[in-house]
């Protein structure tokens, strides 16, 4: 095998580092599972290396599939990212193929299953270096993962986040008819797509340490003091328990003792006497 790698290493980059992790991997795995040399190759690379097969013994380039967000940064925190299974999150045998990835965060977490789909299967003979003889029963095709259909308005969830910028703030939009979420706005934001070429510790470091927290989905996680809309929440259930109407007075001197601490108006000298409205 180390012949094979070194034959490789002419075709594409693998430094001794890498050769000797490939090893060390080779040697805890198990036999009939593949391990991944390299991947996010290119086009040029990836049909090089097709031609060279008969001369990399153990050595097989295959295609997969993987994740693509096209408008990533305006819904990150929303439809999160797949990742590489940590040895935490089960032991299913999907978990030791090479390049399988699951949810970790936001959507891609919660429905992961669902999205996942159900694996097909394959029973092949193969010679003493690994190469497929034929193939010993008909294979069966895996099972495509469900579609999920959102409320989200990608236009507004994409106007919300332009118009919050790099500002660390939430802003959520509710058709209040239906109660459907139109947009979820977190900022700042990240780009998932990042995830799937395998984000580098600088970089993951990076969005970790960031004050403005940019993993955190700030509508849905954020703890933060509710301002004056709350007046609103208060007003309507005092009128419906019939503590107040329309006419009630109040006088506000601009601050208000409760327990131990005495909270202030933002007018220091309060606004006197008022009604509801």
């Amino acid at each position: 095998m180390v012949k094979s790698l070194k034959s490789l290493g002419r075709i594409i980059d693998i430094s001794e580092q890498n050769i000797a992790r490939i090893q060390t991997r080779l040697k805890r795995q198990k036999k009939f599972l593949p391990v991944t040399i390299a991947e996010n190759l290119t086009w040029d690379e990836f049909s090089k290396i097709n031609v060279s097969t008969p001369d990399l013994p153990g050595i097989v380039p295959d295609a997969g599939r993987t994740r693509t967000y096209p408008d990533g940064p305006a819904v990150a925190q929303i439809v999160g990212y797949v990742g590489i299974p940590r040895e935490s999150d089960g032991g299913e045998a999907l978990f030791s193929l090479p390049g399988f990835k699951i949810g970790v965060h936001g959507i891609e977490s919660r429905f992961d299953e669902e999205l996942r789909g159900y694996p097909g299967t394959r029973r092949v003979e193969v010679n003493n270096v690994g190469r497929e003889i034929r193939e010993l029963k008909p294979r069966q095709n895996a099972i495509e993962g469900k579609d999920l259909k959102l409320c989200l308005d990608l236009e507004l969830q994409k106007f919300a986040i332009s118009r919050l910028g790099e500002a660390a703030a939430g802003a959520v939009l509710m058709d209040i008819r239906s109660g459907e979420i139109l947009s979820l706005a977190s900022a700042p934001t990240f780009d998932p797509n990042d995830f799937n070429l395998g984000l580098s510790h600088e970089n993951w470091q990076a969005l970790l340490n960031d004050p403005r927290k940019p993993l955190l989905n700030k509508c849905l996680t954020g703890q933060f003091p509710p301002g004056s809309t709350i007046k609103m929440v208060v007003a309507l259930a005092a009128l419906e328990k019939g503590i107040i109407n329309s006419e009630t007075k109040f006088f506000c001197n601009g601050k208000h003792p409760y327990g131990d601490r005495t909270f202030h108006c933002w007018e220091s000298r309060g606004h006197g006497s008022m009604n509801l409205e």
